[in-house]
Parts: structure tokens; sequence; C-alpha cells
């Protein structure tokens, strides 16, 4: 009786091995067109860069040798090699983009400061930055220049503010160097500071957190010394509320947060134009939607009882 060399193996035991084979393959061909897919999508993202980059170089190239600016009023004339001496300028952009053409007088109009605008282009010929001669007024409108035309750099610091005399309510004091403003007296009236340059982020700390503390960001056209009726981006630092027009429209936001003595306060705009608010350093989230991102916003400390807030950054 001879014996068969074939193993039979039943088909109970190979089904779930086939079926396993077949998942594996259907997985991989899914991946390998994800992948295709990617690799598509990547070369036609490179192909739009090319293309952009290509048009840029092209506006800038058709861009006459000279150029005329009108900063505020005062003319500036230089060539398009000076403005272009730093990459990735605001110059870059408004040459290269090609969304931004001439006025009928045949300049590019710069709502900067004109009194101080040479030394921008001197910095451009040279790469040096002189504030020599300068009051601390000219001093602060030239950096700002400097960063709005994105030509900062790291060994250019940008100009610190400072709670503004000038827009102070009378019941607060201010200390010598203008870093604390300390509101004294328990009595019930609004008392405002706000800061002397526009900012997207600050940082204060909290030394004295009195009864309806608020912080935030306002338009300097908005300030008003005794609060009510101020127009901004405001939190009340005892409970998180927030408003946009003080004293009259408080709703819950931040719940189960508050501020008290010692704590850091940051207030950033982001990106994407939302106002987040961090507590010690950590992120609370967004709050507010800027209602128009064009406008300056400064910082703002508003206290209904006594309080004092130190500027930290």
């Amino acid at each position: 009786m001879g014996f068969s060399s074939t193993i039979h193996i039943p088909t109970a035991i190979t089904m779930p091995y086939l079926e396993l084979f077949k998942a594996a393959a259907a997985s991989m061909a899914k991946a390998t067109a994800k992948m295709e897919a990617q690799a598509s999508d990547m070369n036609i993202k490179q192909a739009e860069w090319q293309e952009f980059e290509t048009r840029v170089q092209a506006n800038v190239a058709n861009t006459p040798h000279l150029i005329t600016l009108d900063v505020s009023g005062t003319t500036f004339r230089t060539s398009k090699e000076t403005l272009l001496a730093v990459e990735g300028s605001y110059f870059h952009v408004m040459l290269g983009s090609g969304h931004w053409k001439p006025d009928a007088g045949d300049a590019y109009f710069l709502d900067l400061h004109g009194p101080t605008f040479d030394r921008v282009l001197i910095f451009l010929k040279t790469g040096k930055l002189w504030l020599d001669g300068l009051n601390k007024c000219d001093e602060t409108q030239l950096i700002l220049s400097m960063d709005y035309l994105k030509l900062l750099g790291d060994g250019i610091p940008k100009p610190t503010w400072e709670w503004d005399f000038f827009a102070c309510s009378p019941k607060i004091v201010l200390d010598s160097n203008r870093q604390t403003a300390t509101k004294p007296s328990t009595t019930r009236a609004w008392s405002c500071v706000m800061g002397t340059l526009p900012v997207t982020s600050f940082q204060v700390r909290l030394d004295d957190c009195g009864q309806r503390c608020y912080v935030g960001l306002q338009p300097r056209a908005s300030f008003k010394p005794e609060a009510p009726g101020s127009r901004g981006y405001y939190v009340r630092m005892c409970d998180g509320c927030k408003c946009t027009s003080m004293g009259y429209d408080d709703r819950s936001h931040y719940r189960g947060v508050s501020f008290t003595s010692g704590d850091l306060v940051a207030v950033c705009v982001m990106s994407n134009n939302k106002i987040h608010f961090k507590k010690n350093g950590q992120d609370l989230g967004d709050v507010f939607i800027l209602t128009d991102p064009m406008i300056e916003l400064y910082p703002i400390v508003c206290m209904y009882r006594r309080g004092a807030v130190t500027i930290v950054e």
C-alpha cells in the first residue's frame, strides 16, 4: 500500500491567511496611492512656487532703476538695488509682488516718519543704523519704521514702551521710570492708563490686583482716562470676563480662570488676527477676533478701586 507525498491543508486553515494577505495587499496599494497623490501635490506646489518666484523676479527686473518714495509727504529717490539690499524686507514685496503700483506722481507711498527716513536709506546702503543726534521721540519713530519695513535684525533692539503720562487718569500715579502704574485710592472710580507705543504683544505683572481690574488692548483714539464707553479688547482679571466696551458688556469667557496679585498677564495678537491672553506663561486661548487688523492697538489697564501694574515686556 503506497503513501501520497502531498499534504492537504484544510480550507478552514488556509482562508484566514488568504484574507490577511488580501487585506495587506489592499492596505499597501492604498498607501502607495496616497504617497503618489502626496508626491503629485508636492510637485504641483513646487511648480506653483517656482512660477511665483519667476513672476517676482520678472516684476523686480521690470521695475525702473530709480524708485521714488513719498514718505508721509517727503519725497525720496533711490536706486532699486538699495531698496532690495536686505533679503525678505518690505521692499521685496512692494516691488516684486505686482500688487503695489506708484501713485499719480510715480511714487510709492509709505505712511512712515519722513524726518528720519533718510537714516533708513543710509542703513540700506551701509548696513549701519545711525541713532546719534536723535531725541527719544525721533529715535522711537525710526525704530518703528525699521520694524514695519522688516529691517530689524538681532543687533537692533526694538523700541520699549512705557506708561504714557499724557494718556493717564489723574488718579493713577506713575513711578519715575513710568514702568509701574498705581491707583492708591480705594475710591470707586474708573482710572485708566495707556502704553506709549502700539504693540502686538505685551506682558505686565499684577502687583496689586484690586477689584475690577481690566487688562487689554485699545486704539489710541478711543482712550478715556475715566474708562466708561471706551472701545477695545479687555479681560477682567478677577473672573476672566471679557468686554469690548468698558464697564458695559462684560460676559463670561475664561471660565474658572482668575488672576491675583503677583500673576503675570500677557496679551498677544496672533497671525490669524485672534487675541490670546496668557497667565504666568500658560496660553488661555483666543478671546477676541480683531474687527480691523489695520488699526494700531496700545496696552491698556483700567482699575475701578486700588491697584498696581508693572510692565514686564
